[in-house]
């Protein structure tokens, strides 16, 4: 029985002696986990960005496909991987953001410009009905 507590206290300290070296291999696997992580992400907005811009020429078809990776790539749809694709998620919103804003700026110059003419319309019309 003295024996095989001295065995197993000496494995304890070879057991006690490994964990600072496997300290340094955790250090070392998160290390190439983050750089394993940084480089999917580059690589799916390169292949996102490359997407967008070959294969949906139409305004419709990119905001759609927009609209698809909003939700693929959603941190509350993927709460296990929120550090992969927060990153490409934002990305994605930034596009959306620039779809949206020309699209917007674009109907409110119209919008602006027709309500000017009929402004200007129903302005002399009601100096018309005034005067008479």
């Amino acid at each position: 029985d003295a024996a095989r507590h001295g065995e197993s206290s000496e494995e304890g300290e070879q057991g006690g002696g490994e964990a600072q070296p496997q300290a340094a291999d955790d250090d070392d696997e998160d290390g190439e986990l983050q750089q394993q992580q940084q480089q999917w992400i580059r690589l799916t907005l390169q292949r996102l960005a490359s997407d967008l811009q070959q294969k949906h020429p139409s305004v419709p078809e990119r905001r759609s496909r927009l609209r698809q990776w909003q939700r693929m790539y959603h941190p509350d749809k993927n709460p296990s991987r929120e550090d992969e694709v927060k990153p490409i998620f934002e990305w994605v919103q930034k596009k959306w953001d620039e779809e949206f804003k020309r699209e917007k700026a674009e109907s409110s110059d119209k919008c602006e410009g027709a309500a000017a003419e009929a402004g200007q319309g129903a302005g002399a019309g009601a100096e018309a009905g005034a005067g008479g």
